[in-house]
């Protein structure tokens, strides 16, 4: 590990106050490697949201500063990277992206995701950094029947919206990148992410929270209520009850992104963070419905799910749910086998997510109220146009 931080003396982070950033920076941290981040204007208030989020993980992120190991520089994506004298990097890791499913008025998701990788990799490639790793995502594959495999995708898929499509481009402007002699691109892709195992805790609520939420809500619109009507509520939904959900928790893609990060061996090579044996629809349904007493509604096969024939409570919650039922409909299988073998040589396991851990994700999420209380509303990463939507009908 010494030898390796003399090689590369700083990496920089982008996304380091993000969900999956923040664990991958306090993993890195506690493996001493010496990191550079990149933070939005103003720089300390920035710094702060940082120091928030690292001593929940146990670190003083200004005792980190002030030795060094920890240097914030001020910057953004697409236009805001730094310049003039800067710490020697030989490594970028690549976190900082825009998850929206569907284009907005300013250029989301493509301008972070795909205008912002471009930038980064002009700007590595300026400042001398050879090493490049890109936080990807597995359903950059869009809709498959196959097993998608560990390579970077020649022939480009059948998307189900933007995120997919941007995330597809960012891996090629990287491929494209790393063709030129002595440089190496090294892409992770985790699939869904929620809460750490052990307890759940999160800092982004959307995808699977959703319907967390969504239950929550309308649980407390039937308090009170006979347990025969608590658990009889008419919702259809679109799904296959076995089917499985490829979530994974934010921990374990943490600790794998720094494992091989800090083995040069394993670098340039695409690494799908899935889990081997993730829980099914109705696995994850029964959780929700146990946790919060409630329930009653049944999978349709997709095909034949009819869309013209629902009821107030199925028209609502379909028109809510539609930019993710996708993830309900299309199960794609990943093939694992570079991860394997980082899992099998670092013994780094993805623990299975029998009753308990579902349940530990559902806590968490509802016993802190979605972190209201401890971040500012402008940074809190439930999907609130879906999930204020949501709320509002059900208490209606």
């Amino acid at each position: 590990m010494i030898e390796y931080r003399e090689k590369n003396p700083y990496v920089l982070i982008t996304g380091a106050t993000g969900f999956v950033g923040h664990y991958v920076l306090a993993a890195l941290l506690r493996r001493r490697v010496r990191c550079v981040v990149l933070l939005r204007h103003p720089v300390a208030e920035s710094i702060e949201r940082l120091s928030i989020l690292l001593s929940d993980l146990g670190l003083d992120a200004r005792q980190l500063i002030g030795s060094s190991q920890l240097v914030p520089l001020e910057g953004g994506l697409p236009d805001g990277l730094p310049t003039g004298s800067l710490p020697r990097m030989n490594g970028v890791i690549h976190i900082a992206a825009s998850t929206r499913f569907d284009a907005d008025a300013a250029g989301e998701p493509a301008r972070t995701n795909i205008a912002g990788t471009r930038r980064l990799l002009d700007w590595a490639g300026e400042n001398g950094v050879r090493s490049f790793h890109l936080i990807s995502s597995a359903y950059q594959c869009g809709r498959v029947t196959a097993p998608v495999p560990e390579t970077v995708l020649s022939q480009r898929p059948d998307f189900h919206n933007e995120y997919e499509r941007t995330k597809w481009e960012s891996e090629h402007l990287g491929a494209d990148w790393a063709a030129q002699p002595g440089r190496s691109l090294t892409i992770y892709r985790p699939s869904v992410v929620v809460g750490a195992y052990g307890d759940g805790r999160a800092t982004k609520f959307s995808g699977l929270y959703l319907s967390v939420r969504a239950t929550e809500v309308l649980s407390r619109s039937l308090e009170g209520a006979h347990p025969n009507e608590r658990w009889s509520i008419p919702l259809r939904l679109q799904g296959r009850p076995g089917d499985a959900q490829n979530i994974v928790p934010v921990d374990y893609v943490a600790t794998m992104i720094t494992a091989v990060y800090c083995s040069p061996a394993d670098h340039g090579r695409v690494y799908h963070l899935t889990h081997p044996s993730a829980p099914t629809n109705q696995q994850i349904k029964d959780a929700i419905e146990s946790y919060f007493d409630c329930g009653g509604s049944r999978w349709v096969e997709p095909r034949d799910f009819q869309a013209d024939d629902l009821n107030e409570s199925e028209r609502a919650f379909h028109q809510i749910s539609r930019p993710i039922e996708h993830y309900f409909i299309d199960t794609p299988e990943f093939e694992r086998g570079q991860t394997e073998r980082i899992e099998q040589r670092t013994g780094i396991t993805c623990q299975a997510y029998g009753p308990p851990a579902l349940m530990r994700l559902i806590r968490y999420a509802h016993d802190c109220q979605w972190r209201r209380k401890s971040i500012p509303a402008c940074e809190l990463a439930l999907d609130m146009t879906a999930g204020a939507a949501c709320a509002a009908y059900y208490e209606r």
